[in-house]
Formats: structure tokens, sequence, C-alpha cells
């Protein structure tokens, strides 16, 4: 942190921990969660007023999950985020798996604001079954959308990030440093989970599993 303020690049808040996938190397865990759950609304109101008042701006906020088209409230939830839009100086995202058809509420609150938010379709291929189709009815409709293909030739990312082995890694601090310059997860931000903000979504499972101490000082919430 510095003394100056807070501005960041990106940040994610991960509104479900359910999802229609199962991928074994789910970079969020998803499928690992004992009692997955969705935030309630008054959890949404909560970490967004705090959030907001330590941090003077990030660029694009992501409602990811999960699958967020699956939280009962997601047209809501949009709305919640969009009181803080003076906050976010580029896009509000989300990030869906391209198996579920988008609700009219919630494709209404995209094309309202078409110049300020995003659709990201994370495209699996044969298991994303509604990721073209949904792309195509949102470009139609004048929704910035961005496709990321994650099967085939050249996906996003170069393919699959591998989570599963979550041993300590002992390397010199230059090391360390290095490997940090190229890791996903600085590109892909900064994830809200449970409440808490972290910069890695690796190291939140850590803690959560009780492989690495938690941070003293909590998060968000």
């Amino acid at each position: 942190m510095t003394d100056g303020p807070l501005r960041f690049k990106h940040m994610a808040l991960c509104i479900t921990e359910r999802c229609t996938l199962k991928c074994k190397l789910c970079h969020a865990h998803i499928p690992y969660h004992d009692d997955p759950r969705d935030m309630t609304l008054d959890e949404v109101e909560t970490v967004l007023h705090r959030l907001f008042s330590i941090i003077e701006s990030v660029d694009a906020f992501d409602i990811a999950g999960g699958e967020p088209l699956l939280h009962p409230d997601l047209a809501t939830i949009l709305k919640i985020v969009d009181k803080y839009s003076n906050q976010i100086n580029r896009t509000i995202d989300i990030t869906t798996n391209g198996t579920l058809e988008m609700t009219d509420e919630t494709v209404d609150f995209f094309r309202a604001r078409k110049d300020r938010t995003r659709v990201i379709i994370s495209d699996y291929g044969k298991y994303s079954p509604k990721a073209r189709l949904l792309a195509e009815k949102l470009s139609s409709l004048g929704i910035n959308v961005r496709v990321d293909r994650h099967y085939g030739d050249s996906p996003i990312y170069g393919g699959w990030i591998d989570d599963r082995d979550l041993s300590l890694k002992f390397f010199t601090q230059r090391e360390i440093d290095e490997h940090g310059k190229n890791c996903f997860y600085r590109e892909k931000g900064w994830p809200i989970r449970k409440g808490e903000l972290h910069n890695c979504s690796r190291g939140y499972w850590r803690m959560l599993k009780k492989v690495i101490p938690r941070n003293p000082v909590r998060g968000v919430q």
C-alpha cells in the first residue's frame, strides 16, 4: 500500500460460490466449496459501501462468481454497483460462462448503460452451449461484449490455469518477485471473496484451507 489515494486497475466481486460447471482447474476453486452460497443483498451493500469509502477509484469492476447469472438478485446487485459508477473509471463488467440465458432485466441494465458496461463471456467450447448466441444477441443490442476463448488453438492466458497444487513453494526473494511479475492473478486484479479484498484467489483459498496463516488485517467487510 502507498500513502496516496488507493487506485486499482481491476476488482471482482464474487457474488456466488455456485456454478453450472465443475471445472477441476477452476482458479476460484468453486467446485471445492463445502457449502457454496450467494452473497445477500445486505452483504453486497455493506461491502461496497466500505470498499468505496476507502478507495478512490477502480478502472474496471467485475461481477463474478461462480456463475453470477445464478444469483437470484443479480439485477439488483448491478444497480447497487452502479451507485458507485463515479468511482469506476471505465466499465462495470460481468463474467459469465456461456451456459445460461441472461434475464431481460439484466440485459436492460447493460443496454441502458452500454457506454459504461461490458459482458465478458468465458467460452469453454462444448461446455458453453449458449456462448455464441448470447454474444450475438448482446452485440445486436449494441452491448459491449468480449468473448474469452478457453479452448482450441491459442486460448486466452495459454489455456487452463492449474491451481490444484497448494503446497508451499520455497524460492529466493528474487525468484518470487520474477514469478509474481508474470502471475495470472496480477493481470486479473483483486477479488473480493466473503467480504474480504485479496490480491490472489489462490492465496485466499490457501488461507481458507489453513495452508498459510490468515493476514491479521482483515478485508473490507
